[in-house]
């Protein structure tokens, strides 16, 4: 995913974990998130919760290989801007962004 959000000319950074990305204290810096649901150890809609309750107000977009409709639920009402499912679409991707960023589609 970093390759396509590199190339649509997004500055991006890569975590592996939730955990890594809390401890790198990037979230003053951070735009937008692209999450998957299922991380390892804290999963995706966690560190939705997470940064919520710190206060932090970052649009998060969420992928997942696995399709749950409550999970999907839960992190649009805890106000995500999208739970796409992979394989995701590479145009729903960047509308989501646009809408994220507050960039006009084009």
């Amino acid at each position: 995913m970093n390759c396509y959000l590199d190339s649509c000319g997004y500055n991006c950074a890569a975590f592996g974990t939730a955990e890594e990305y809390l401890s790198a204290d990037a979230m003053r810096e951070t735009a937008c998130l692209v999450v998957d649901v299922q991380l390892p150890g804290m999963k995706g809609p966690e560190l939705q919760d997470r940064l919520i309750a710190d206060g932090y107000r970052i649009p998060i977009i969420f992928v997942t290989g696995y399709f749950d409709e409550r999970i999907r639920d839960r992190v649009l009402r805890a106000g995500a801007i999208a739970c796409l499912t992979k394989p995701w679409c590479e145009r729903t991707l960047s509308g989501c962004l646009e809408k994220a960023l507050g960039v006009e589609a084009r």
